[in-house]
């Protein structure tokens, strides 16, 4: 959770990088290694991904020098215009790239005013609940940085607790979504916070390579001691993972990928007890009650502490959003709500336990005067672990609920069922989630764009899917390439998925459909925007995947029944004609 309360926490963010004065590249370029792309944004223009010998795709063109501040961290909240581009050089240093023109700049761009009326400013962000009994806001010296002591468990963490007491707030009503997650993924405010936050993970990325190496049959055994020995800075860093007994190869992050839909799965799996699925059997939450076999199993794979699970739980969950890796599951919103350290509301317990929270709504909606006629409690507590009385807060058991302090009652109470019981296991998760993404990076996001962000979309459209492809050695209007789209198109969704995980590594599309597609850096950064491609593979019979780029090889069949038999044999085997780059 933090440290002694008598010293602020560990520093979660690696220390800003100093300006300096860029000196010209070999060929008169800035190299790229971390990029992030508006590709999202209103009249973004797609280019075609050619790269020249040199391994740059744009005209040589010197920057011109950078004014003071240009390579500041600041850089990564700015609003990128449509079809520009962010990166990192070899020697961290900050360039922009205008895809419209095709050039480079050591300067940012100017912005772009939107066409129209002025538009109002955003709303103030609500007030933050009080904190709770026993925490304390402190600042550290030189910075003002804020921190918060834990005086319960003379703790300290950077992170704000936020189940304080809200009053009135607490039960406004819940917020209900407008439009369809694939809506929401196309709007240019949702395109603009996935971009700030892309762009801010370049920014925070560190250039190193951390090799892990993990056993299949014990997969999360030794990724979570492998973990637990990484620092901040590392759990920033490109990972690399290796499966002993394997042939090696030089893994642009297929290995990676690979490793994270295995390890996700198994932190869900039911005989580990980290997670349930809540009452609508779809989505997934903190298991508040494990039962003594999955504490022991618990405790066979992390140790004696109780609470080591969950810090792993949120490194990888962390790892997963940085490296923009799509996790197979969805959790409920009061679990996103958790990653992004938001207070809840009364209407959030509706979704972790439904009867719980109609019970409670009885109270709220009955006088006082009626309670002891349905055996309602009447004192401020409510029951704990192994049946025992907890109070709500301090000397609740001699404190009557009223017609006056209900709301006070109900809150401490929905809370407690929310946060209290597991407290200690939702605050190791939120540590360990920010010592890998800093919460002030997804400031603006709410849950239900972190869920895409995470899990993206399952919708594939064809359509799309088309528009946003690249050729190599092929046109768009050649015969083989026809056929290829007919064949796509005749199929189900799923199996169209199962050709969308044969050539990417995963079934799910980001927010932002293909055009968002992620695939490997160049150098160690993190993973950069690559189009899907379908590249000419002569002298062979099946089609070739190379998930860290997202191309396909096709062979140029002289029959349609050629595609369509070889492209079912590939896609469903999978791993035949598998290749890395």
């Amino acid at each position: 959770m933090g440290n002694n309360c008598t010293k602020p926490p560990p520093e979660p963010r690696p220390e800003p990088r100093p300006n300096r004065i860029p000196t010209a590249q070999p060929n008169g370029r800035a190299q790229p290694q971390r990029v992030q792309t508006n590709a999202g944004g209103a009249g973004a223009v797609q280019v075609r991904r050619q790269t020249s010998a040199q391994g740059n795709r744009y005209p040589a063109q010197a920057p011109p020098q950078p004014t003071q501040g240009a390579a500041s961290g600041g850089a990564t909240q700015l609003m990128l215009p449509p079809g520009w581009e962010i990166r990192l050089d070899l020697s961290n240093r900050i360039y922009y790239v205008d895809h419209n023109t095709r050039t480079t700049s050591w300067h940012p761009p100017r912005q772009v005013q939107a066409s129209g009326p002025p538009q109002a400013p955003p709303p103030p962000p609500p007030p933050l609940p009080s904190l709770p009994p026993g925490w304390e806001e402190r600042c550290t010296p030189g910075d003002s940085r804020k921190y918060y002591v834990d005086h319960n468990t003379k703790m300290t963490s950077w992170v704000r607790p936020t189940w304080g007491s809200q009053g009135a707030r607490y039960f406004a009503k819940r917020a209900t979504p407008t439009m369809t997650a694939a809506k929401r993924c196309e709007t240019p405010a949702f395109q603009q916070r996935r971009i700030t936050f892309r762009n801010a993970m370049a920014m925070t990325s560190s250039k190193d390579i951390v090799q892990l190496v993990v056993s299949r049959d014990h997969i999360l055994e030794v990724s979570a001691q492998e973990f637990e020995n990484l620092n901040p800075q590392q759990l920033r860093s490109r990972i690399r993972i290796s499966f002993p007994g394997e042939s090696e190869a030089v893994d642009w992050g297929g290995v990676a990928q690979e490793w994270f839909l295995m390890i996700v799965p198994a932190l869900l799996d039911a005989s580990l007890g980290l997670f349930e699925l809540s009452p609508s059997h779809d989505k997934y939450q903190i298991n508040p009650n494990p039962n003594p076999d999955q504490v022991l199993f618990r405790q066979a794979l992390f140790g004696d502490d109780l609470v080591a699970g969950f810090k792993f739980v949120g490194r990888v969950l962390g790892k997963a959003l940085r490296d923009s890796q799509l996790i197979r599951a969805h959790f409920t919103l009061p679990f996103y709500k958790l990653l992004l350290n938001a207070p809840f509301v009364f209407d959030d317990l509706d979704e972790v336990d439904p009867e719980y929270y109609t019970s409670l709504k009885f109270y709220r909606d009955t006088p006082s005067a009626q309670w002891a006629d349905y055996c309602l409690d009447t004192q401020f507590t409510t029951m704990g672990p192994d049946n025992t009385e907890v109070e709500l807060k301090e000397g609740g058991a001699q404190i009557e609920v009223t017609d006056e302090n209900k709301d006070e009652f109900l809150e401490l109470k929905a809370n407690y069922v929310m946060h209290g019981r597991m407290a200690k296991e939702r605050q190791a998760l939120l540590n360990a989630f920010n010592e890998v993404v800093d919460l002030r990076d997804l400031t603006g996001v709410d849950p239900q764009e972190l869920e895409l962000m995470f899990s993206g979309t399952p919708d594939i459209s064809v359509d799309d899917w088309e528009a946003n492809t690249d050729y190599d050695q092929y046109e768009p209007n050649d015969r083989v390439i026809k056929w290829f789209w007919e064949v796509v198109k005749s199929w189900d969704h799923d199996k169209q998925a199962t050709l969308l995980q044969f050539v990417t590594g995963s079934s799910q599309l980001p927010a932002g459909g293909f055009k968002c597609l992620m695939g490997a850096s160049q150098g160690n950064g993190p993973p950069i925007i690559r189009r899907f491609r379908i590249r000419k593979l002569a002298g062979h019979e099946l089609p070739r995947a190379h998930t860290c780029f997202n191309v396909l090889d096709l062979p140029p069949y002289k029959k349609k029944a050629q595609v369509i038999k070889c492209m079912n044999i590939a896609v469903d085997l999978g791993s035949l004609g598998f290749g890395m780059e």
